[in-house]
């Protein structure tokens, strides 16, 4: 009992300083209320500022124009606005230019969003030599308030993305209806190819049979060369006799028999080689008449159009391959995202190919139209040079019948000789004028032959090189039809579910967030830091105003008791939770603990409080203060502090506020149980060292001589 006497004097109780002053009662209960009110009044007036976005004012202006992209009037700016009007996050107002301005610097707009008037022409503008990315202007008046600004950031976002998926579809539309008009184009070139293969085909049968032709021919030159020669034989023979007959009359009636006789044999040959030729004129005509047939054909105008169109489809393909590389890369430059996507890899491994089939079409197709020039050039010689040898063979007729007449006329003088041996001198004239016109005649005739063999000749080879053109022309024909149809079907594939493959190129990345531990508004997460912002503060209130208040006591220089102190701030933490929880709205995982741990903090922070009252009076409040400073900056309760200064994440492990603000985050939002123990052990053992301090500060001021007590009590004021 005298112990316990001995201790209420050298201490000074709660209880004690109201019994002699009733007053201090109103001053304890403001006291308890000061860190339900610090907490109270922050999170409740801003519990989610987030869920009131509505009501920020953010004016738009669209000023687009508009644009044409393929014929098609679109405006990005008006499809954006309709899409606000709809959209009930931000607090949305259309003005024109000059209102915005005049809002926004009177502050009736915290934001403003201008789309400018070639919005919709640079955003469209992919197929220019030099696209132009269209811009939104966005305009805020970050000294009116900076956190509107901040959220401005990711309104701004929001728009950018969503126009950015818009054209990025639509490019991707317009790419993939381009590359599909391509593949019709390439079925249609394999249609033509497949066709004109075999047109070729049949060009090149007929070639053959204008080689059986050709042979047969060759045979009747042979047979009219054997009569060539016997005719040559005969006139030979003529020609001797006549000149036998001259050399005297003597022999003139002998020699007129053999000449009858002569005449009659060389008349009969004529004859015979005459018969021949009629049919050697029929077959060369036949032969001219295949060769001209032949000659239609491969001068048909459809044909030449057919190759002319091959080549210009195979010119088109490539045009149209390289205007949808250049769209791709300015696609890729334009949103360098998209390189990675495997979609985009596959479509631009599919233009690679596409651009090597397209460039060996092209020279296929360059081949075919030189080839067929080269084999209209070769029917053509063969044309003339079958024309040559109908001709040739008319003439040979013409000179036989020539010939035929005068060996006639020659006869029937040799038959009137007998007769008329007065007339012997004159028809030896005509008869040796007519042997040599007969020998210039068969000298002609005996040229016919080898010029019929040289024409044949060339028209054998002619036709067996047009027949291996054909054959090449035919394969080469063949295989591009294969590897046009090839082409077709592999961008068809790759074009299969253009829609979905558009969707995915304008919105490649899909993010599934997953909130763990998820803080439902702005007050919850906030809370661990004002609980213990407050907690502090209270503590520092409640020994400066008791100190304050001493004057009322007498000037009572007693330390304050240390159970009064912890009772004041464990009355001080179950109120401010109280309030919390029943009032503001704030849900912990953890009530319970909740409470307890608001009591360990309390308890802590009032006991470090009452360490630098009670050793170093007005310079420990002060310290008080500095240390309330440093928590603000240092414990983690806004930023982490990992994005601190190093001098300030140095300091954090040494505060106080940094363990409870980790233990209350526990408690309210993560239930982490390991979590909320650790940091109330590291409290509990800051609140026991403060303790022990305290005992040791009041200890040595007790033991302090009189004198020294009064020169310190001095120097702290």
């Amino acid at each position: 009992m005298g112990l316990w006497r001995k201790r209420r004097k050298t201490t000074l109780a709660l209880n004690e300083m109201i019994w002699k002053e009733r007053k201090l009662i109103v001053v304890i209960l403001g006291i308890l209320c000061i860190p339900l009110l610090y907490s109270g009044i922050y999170l409740t007036a801003f519990f989610d500022p987030y869920d009131q976005m509505k009501n920020l004012s953010v004016a738009v202006v669209n000023e687009d124009q508009g644009a044409k992209n393929d014929g098609d009037k679109i405006n990005v700016g008006k499809e954006l606005v309709d899409r606000l009007k709809d959209d009930d996050q931000f607090g949305w107002k259309f003005v024109n230019r000059s209102e915005m301005e005049n809002g926004l610097e009177k502050g009736r707009y915290h934001l403003a969003v201008v789309i400018p008037e070639d919005f919709s022409r640079h955003a469209t503008s992919l197929k220019d030599p030099k696209p132009l990315k269209g811009k939104l202007e966005y305009r805020v008046n970050e000294g009116a308030n900076y956190l509107s600004s901040q959220i401005g950031q990711r309104m701004i976002q929001g728009l950018q993305d969503h126009v950015r998926e818009k054209l990025i579809h639509t490019y991707a539309e317009a790419l993939f209806e381009e590359m599909e008009e391509s593949a019709d184009q390439l079925d249609e070139a394999s249609e033509g190819a497949s066709e004109l293969a075999g047109a070729t085909g049949r060009a090149k049968n007929a070639t053959g049979q204008l080689e059986e032709g050709a042979i047969q021919l060759v045979f009747g030159v042979d047979r009219l060369d054997q009569a060539i020669g016997s005719l040559t034989a005969g006139v030979s023979e003529l020609v001797k006799g006549l000149h036998t007959a001259a050399t005297g009359a003597d022999q003139l009636k002998s020699g007129a028999g053999k000449l009858d006789s002569g005449l009659g044999q060389l008349e009969s040959g004529i004859e015979k080689g005459m018969k021949d030729l009629p049919r050697l004129k029929e077959g060369a005509e036949q032969i001219r008449d295949g060769i001209g047939q032949f000659k239609d054909i491969i001068h048909n105008p459809k044909l030449e159009r057919g190759v002319g169109a091959i080549s210009e489809i195979a010119r088109k393909l490539q045009g149209h391959n390289s205007e949808a590389d250049r769209r791709f890369e300015r696609m890729i430059q334009k949103y360098p995202e998209l390189a990675d996507d495997p979609d985009v890899i596959q479509l631009k491994r599919t233009l690679d190919n596409s651009r090597r089939d397209h460039s060996t079409l092209l020279d296929r197709a360059a081949r075919l139209e030189q080839d067929l020039k080269q084999a209209q050039n070769a029917i053509d010689r063969m044309y003339e040079g079958q024309t040559q040898v109908v001709d040739g063979i008319g003439a040979i007729q013409k000179g036989m019948d020539q010939q035929l007449k005068g060996v006639k006329e020659l006869h029937f003088g040799a038959s009137l000789l007998s007769t008329k041996l007065g007339e012997l001198k004159d028809g030896l004239d005509k008869l040796v004028a007519g042997g040599e016109k007969l020998d210039q005649g068969v000298g002609q005739l005996s040229e016919a032959p080898r010029k019929l063999s040289d024409g044949f000749s060339k028209l054998s080879a002619g036709l067996k090189e047009l027949s291996q053109g054909l054959g090449k022309i035919s394969d080469e024909q063949n295989t591009l039809a294969d590897k046009l149809a090839e082409g077709v079907d592999a961008a068809r594939e790759a074009l299969a579910g253009k829609g979905l493959k558009a969707d995915q190129m304008a919105d490649p990345v899909q993010v599934d967030k997953d909130r763990v531990h998820p803080i439902p508004n702005y007050a919850t997460g906030f809370a661990p830091y004002f609980i213990s912002l407050s907690l502090w503060v209270g503590a520092m209130i409640f020994f400066t105003v008791m100190d304050l208040k001493r004057p009322l006591l007498g000037n009572d220089n007693r330390p304050l008791s240390g159970l009064s102190a912890l009772l004041m701030g464990s009355l001080q933490a179950l109120l401010l939770i109280w309030v919390l929880i029943h009032l503001v709205g704030i849900e912990p995982v953890h009530e319970g603990w909740l409470y307890l741990f608001a009591v360990i903090t309390g308890i802590v922070f009032t006991s470090i409080n009452h360490l630098l009252v009670s050793a170093f009076k007005d310079v420990g409040r002060f310290i008080a203060i500095l240390l309330l400073m440093f928590q603000l900056t240092s414990s983690s309760g806004t930023y982490t502090a990992d994005l601190l200064p190093s001098f300030f994440q140095g300091i954090s492990p040494f505060l106080p506020m940094t363990y409870s603000i980790e233990g209350l985050r526990a408690v309210i939002s993560t239930g982490d149980t390991a979590v909320i123990m650790d940091q109330a052990k590291i409290l509990i053992g800051i609140g026991i060292a403060a303790w022990l301090l305290r005992k040791l500060a009041e200890w040595l001021w007790r033991t302090l001589p009189g004198k020294l007590k009064s020169k310190t009590a001095v120097d702290n004021g």
